[in-house]
């Protein structure tokens, strides 16, 4: 029997030593669980600070149009603001314009058709005039009578310059074959080798 108490001395001691070296498992548990959980969910926007941020950045870009407009430019700021535009595309239309319009190209010389050429050489051979009004219009005499002043130096070269041939018909043979074979050589002859050098 002495024994035995000896042996749960022994024992005792052994449990209050291991207790002293090793914590509680209820002091372990508290100290590294917390006593609330909290879900760490990701917090959401407040939908008023969104809205007003959204308000602020579209202030700022209707500020931005209004300036470079500048009050010259009513439909290119009320575009601008209507469509959505960023303040490089405002920038470019008003550049566009305010840039200066090209002058508008006229020509003195009327477009020539046919009759004011006729009337040009009528008029160079001293043909009568009430036939040739008759004929060719009073529009088309009028142009014809300025086109022969303002070409008057060149239609009469032939007449002061020594050897000048009367007529064009060298020129006029020489692309009559170009002519020609411009035709063929566009329709039937292009899928031929060498359709080029024929003549």
């Amino acid at each position: 029997m002495q024994n035995e108490t000896q042996t749960e001395q022994v024992n005792e001691q052994a449990v209050t030593e291991v207790q002293t070296e090793v914590p509680n498992e209820k002091e372990q548990t508290e100290q590294t669980v917390p006593e609330k959980i909290e879900a760490q969910a990701p917090k959401q926007p407040d939908p008023v600070a969104q809205m007003r941020q959204r308000i602020a950045i579209e202030t700022r870009r209707i500020q931005a149009i209004r300036k470079i407009c500048n009050g010259e430019y009513p439909d290119i700021e009320a575009n601008a603001i209507e469509n959505g535009w960023d303040i490089n595309h405002c920038e470019l239309e008003v550049l566009r314009a305010a840039r200066p319009a090209a002058p508008a190209i006229k020509t003195s010389a009327p477009q020539l058709d046919r009759n004011i050429l006729l009337a040009t050489a009528a008029l160079a051979g001293q043909a009568d005039e009430a036939v040739m009004l008759k004929a060719y219009g009073e529009r088309a005499l009028n142009e014809a009578d300025r086109y022969m002043l303002r070409h008057w130096q060149k239609l009469t070269l032939f007449l002061r310059q020594p050897g000048a041939p009367l007529d064009n018909n060298i020129c006029e043979r020489a692309l009559k074959k170009a002519i020609l074979h411009r035709t063929p050589a566009s329709t039937k002859l292009s899928t031929v080798p060498g359709w080029a050098t024929c003549s």
